[in-house]
């Protein structure tokens, strides 16, 4: 499987979710505590981000890169995005997706 599990989560983008790729080494409790209160916000590991960013944020259309999972610009992001309006699928939900169990 690809990392991230894009094959999965490509569906995601269609839909007013926000995935956040971030590298092994980001603090998790922001991301996870982000993706525990949100449950149309996805995050999953991905080594490979490119120039050394900390997340990049994902929605349809819209990207942020991070150096780190403490600027204020992740959460803003994810307000602004998740059951935003940009989605093509905007209001749809994923309660059946098999991406894994959510974060406890």
């Amino acid at each position: 499987m690809d990392p991230g599990g894009c094959s999965s989560l490509i569906v995601l983008r269609h839909h007013p979710f926000v995935m956040l790729r971030r590298r092994p080494a980001a603090d998790l409790e922001v991301i996870h505590e982000m993706a525990r209160t949100n449950p149309k916000i996805v995050a999953t590991p991905y080594p490979d981000l490119a120039g050394g960013a900390a997340v990049v944020a994902t929605a349809w259309a819209r990207q942020l890169t991070l150096d780190s999972v403490d600027d204020q610009r992740l959460e803003a992001f994810a307000a602004q995005y998740v059951d935003g309006s940009q989605a093509p699928e905007a209001g749809v939900t994923c309660s059946s997706s098999p991406l894994g169990t959510p974060i406890p």
